[in-house]
């Protein structure tokens, strides 16, 4: 009878998470309607693409909350007591990790340059979300990174945040070698 009422808690943290990230993304699309002017080259507005991530979030989220209350899990099967039980523990910790990793990344983007601390962070979190293979998170990694590389700093030229100090000439070399 304890394992059920247990089962039910994560549940419940679950649907809680879904829902924190359902207000999130309700939070985003509202902020998007402060930079919506169409532009010259994107009569859609720069709002656009940030609102078809915010719909992916949506989606995403509303899937959570609709498994974790109808006690659904990745195979379409009731969730074993133990396991539940087991999972519940190691989330609290991780949970907590993954919500402030992006925000202790844009932190450090802005000290250390986005060019210099993107691998690490990609390294780190993917390394969070369970990627055990050291190989696989190399490759995932530099396969990344150099397509933000090819396509922001290579084909349209975006600014990313340089850092300060010496790291805004790391930064800069960075961009010289790759522009």
């Amino acid at each position: 009878m304890g394992d059920s009422r247990k089962l039910s808690a994560h549940r419940r943290k679950g649907a809680i998470e879904g829902g924190c990230w359902l207000v999130f993304a309700m939070l985003a699309y509202v902020y998007t309607f402060q930079f919506d002017a169409p532009q010259i080259g994107f009569q859609l507005g720069a709002a656009f693409w940030p609102r078809l991530v915010i719909i992916g979030i949506v989606i995403a989220a509303g899937w959570t909350v609709y498994s974790n209350l109808a006690g659904i899990t990745g195979g379409g099967e009731k969730e074993s007591s133990k396991v539940a039980v087991k999972a519940s523990k190691a989330v609290d910790y991780r949970v907590v990790l993954i919500f402030a990793s992006p925000v202790v990344y844009v932190i450090l983007m802005h000290q250390f340059g986005f060019l210099l601390i993107t691998p690490f962070f990609l390294f780190f979190y993917m390394k969070l979300l369970g990627v055990q293979k050291w190989r696989t998170l190399f490759i995932i990694t530099t396969s990344v990174y150099a397509l933000i590389i090819l396509v922001f700093v290579r084909l349209i030229f975006t600014y990313m945040p340089p850092g300060r100090g010496i790291f805004h000439t790391i930064n800069g070399h960075i961009v010289g070698f790759f522009g």
